[in-house]
């Protein structure tokens, strides 16, 4: 019985490679260059498949390196010196003073130059009440 079984499998073997051996055959004789073709586009799948993965991989790092950074920055911001919460709001707190000065200060001058404006409308009526009543070379000339 093994021995039937090793004979049967050997004729199998022999026949499978035969068979191997036509297809290859009839491949070649179909198309010569074809197993050329897909070995060279075999390459060129693999080396993109390389360099995608470059990519990915290159891709990731950042995002990981990005990542890390902004942890960094945020503990750097909540526990360190000048950049500590309270510093922060000191800072925007001088920042309102400074603008509220500055507003403050552009309505002072804005009065003052209302009142400027004003008292030199009163000037300007004023004398031109005083030259009515001045007798001038022209009232001289053609009135009197």
């Amino acid at each position: 019985m093994e021995a039937e079984f090793q004979k049967e499998m050997g004729s199998l073997r022999k026949k499978q490679m035969h068979y191997a051996w036509k297809e290859a055959e009839v491949r070649q004789s179909v198309s010569p260059r074809r197993a050329e073709t897909m070995r060279r586009q075999e390459e060129l799948r693999a080396a993109m498949e390389e360099q995608l993965k470059a990519r990915e991989a290159a891709r990731q790092q950042n995002i990981e390196e990005e990542r890390t950074f902004d942890r960094y920055n945020q503990c750097l911001g909540s526990y360190c010196g000048p950049h500590s919460r309270e510093e922060e709001v000191l800072r925007q707190q001088h920042r309102k003073d400074y603008l509220k000065g500055l507003m403050d200060e552009n309505i002072r001058l804005s009065t003052l130059k209302k009142q400027l404006q004003e008292k030199e409308k009163e000037l300007e009526v004023e004398m031109d009440r005083i030259r009515a009543s001045t007798p001038c070379t022209w009232n001289r000339r053609h009135y009197l």
